[in-house]
């Protein structure tokens, strides 16, 4: 049974109000559900005394925090859309979503104001609502909200009546890493019924306690961390964004607020195998931690042996896009498939296509195409500013390459942009960069096309190593595997080695920036 109505995610809130929602890092404080419905109704107030009305569009671009999450909810019982702006993106990008997204106001905090400044649109005139009890631009009194120090206990979140399952609760940015960000419009709907399904396919419940620290303005940070916990009754703990210096200690705050749960991508995991020199997350995981959840990029198959093996625990990967919300995710409740993602959730439909539209059978590759009740409503319109609504009951395309086994568990090989075209033929760079990835020497691995007069592309691996490496070493061992594993197409033409390689806002790594980047060597170079 899915939620289907407000009504609905009133009493699930409302049943947890005696609960703890919500511990703040920074002070220590904990908030319980209904201190934050009092708080909620308290930043409503004010976004209601600003003007705003449902429909209307409220950008927010915040840290981590409470504060965040308060507008969130706050958004959802004026009826308004919440717009989060990711603080890690960079000043054109943060003045081309403050352009297109049309907003009624704009909520910041002193660390973030520097990134505002002077990108606002001078027409329509945005308001503004600064957090906390001071500002740095001198803003008149009235312009400034803080979280109560004594919020009082509010058992319902204070929804308006006019706001319906399905209008529209938020619009969120992709990152940008191939292209102009794109504006993700999702409904009330969507997004609370996909967080049930993921909640009842996993197996989360009031007794979970998630750490955040992941982006708030993504959707990873607003559904996978605090829609998904919401509608469990569950409780997280807020946390900055994960970054080096927290790898080094990072066990620590989840051992002293008892977190038996998070999300982490990736590149957390590769981070912390690398610098995690303490045995407090081994002993921890392997008796408090019954599983980590994985998502937002692909997830290598060493990796996730290695993690498992040091920390004693299961990392259940998932799939999901921002315009299809969750797909696919593993589970404790049945056997995993190496380098699979699980089956479709409840809702959802999967179909794999060969170029001409075909149904591919099981265990042949093709584009994955995705049909689902959560399916966004739409792509913002840059020009109009309106959201131009995508078909009901249409099928996503996703940009996808893979396949479905026997067991209906899905496996991405490749995104159909990183393809590479070699004389005519489509090469996965996945599939290279899994093999790369096997040598205990590469902590890490993106194979990317460059332009080649003859093939058209060619095949470029870009690794980093481990410390205390042979860079000539390596490479000719990776080379040798390569031939001996591979099909001599698919073995690179060549090998670069970096010390990190770029990454996007959200922490995947961007190969347009780096073909950019190897392409202006090559021609400094000659």
């Amino acid at each position: 049974m899915l939620i289907s109505n407000i009504n609905q995610l009133r009493s699930i809130i409302k049943s947890s109000s005696d609960r703890t929602f919500l511990v703040d890092v920074r002070t220590g404080k904990s908030f319980s559900y209904g201190a934050i419905n009092a708080v909620t109704a308290d930043l409503t107030r004010e976004l209601t005394a600003k003007g705003v009305v449902k429909g209307d569009r409220v950008g927010m671009i915040l840290h981590n925090s409470i504060e965040f999450v308060c507008c969130y909810l706050a958004c959802l019982c004026t009826g308004a859309v919440a717009v989060p702006i990711n603080v890690a993106l960079d000043i054109e990008q943060i003045a081309f979503i403050l352009t297109t997204a049309r907003l009624k106001l704009l909520v910041y905090e002193p660390a973030t104001e520097p990134l505002m400044s002077g990108v606002l649109p001078a027409e329509p005139a945005v308001k503004t609502l600064h957090i906390g009890t001071t500002g740095t631009s001198g803003e008149k009194p009235g312009n400034c909200w803080r979280v109560p120090e004594e919020p009082a206990f509010l058992e319902d979140l204070p929804i308006i009546d006019s706001v319906r399952f399905d209008d529209p609760f938020s619009l969120t940015f992709t990152s940008g890493t191939t292209g102009t960000p794109k504006g993700v419009s999702h409904r009330i709907r969507t997004l609370l019924q996909c967080a049930y399904a993921f909640n009842e396919a996993v197996g989360f419940g009031p007794h979970h306690r998630f750490y955040h620290i992941l982006p708030m303005g993504y959707m990873a940070g607003l559904l996978n961390n605090l829609l998904c916990p919401m509608l469990a009754g569950a409780s997280v703990v807020i946390d900055r964004l994960f970054d080096a210096r927290m790898a080094l200690r990072f066990w620590q705050t989840p051992l002293k607020f008892g977190v038996n749960t998070m999300w982490l991508v990736p590149s957390i995991l590769a981070t912390l195998l690398k610098t995690d020199r303490g045995h407090d997350g081994e002993e921890y995981c392997g008796t408090k931690m019954d599983f980590i959840c994985v998502g937002t990029a692909p997830l290598p198959t060493r990796l996730k042996k290695d993690f498992e093996q040091r920390y004693s625990t299961f990392l259940l990967e998932s799939y999901g896009l921002s315009e299809t919300l969750f797909v696919t995710t593993n589970s404790r409740r049945y056997i995993q498939c190496d380098g699979f993602t699980g089956p479709a959730l409840k809702g959802v439909d999967i179909r794999i296509v060969n170029e001409q539209g075909g149904n591919m059978p099981p265990g042949v590759e093709g584009d994955v195409g995705i049909q689902s009740r959560y399916m966004f409503a739409g792509y913002l319109n840059d020009t109009t500013g309106r959201v131009d609504p995508f078909p009901e009951n249409g099928w996503y395309e996703s940009g996808d390459i893979g396949f479905i086994n026997e067991q209906s568990h899905l496996r991405i090989t490749d995104r159909k942009k990183d393809l590479i075209i070699r004389g005519g033929l489509n090469i996965s760079p996945r599939k290279i960069e899994e093999v790369l990835s096997s040598h205990p020497a590469v902590e890490e691995s993106a194979v990317i096309g460059v332009p080649h007069e003859q093939f058209g592309e060619e095949v470029v691996a870009v690794i980093k190593l481990r410390q205390k490496s042979d860079r000539e070493i390596v490479e000719s061992e990776l080379l040798s595997e390569c031939r001996s594993r591979l099909s001599h197409a698919l073995v690179p033409g060549g090998f670069v080695f970096l010390n990190e390689l770029p990454r996007s806002s959200t922490g995947k790594v961007s190969k347009k920036d780096l073909r950019v980047m190897i392409i202006k060597n090559r021609e400094k170079n000659g």
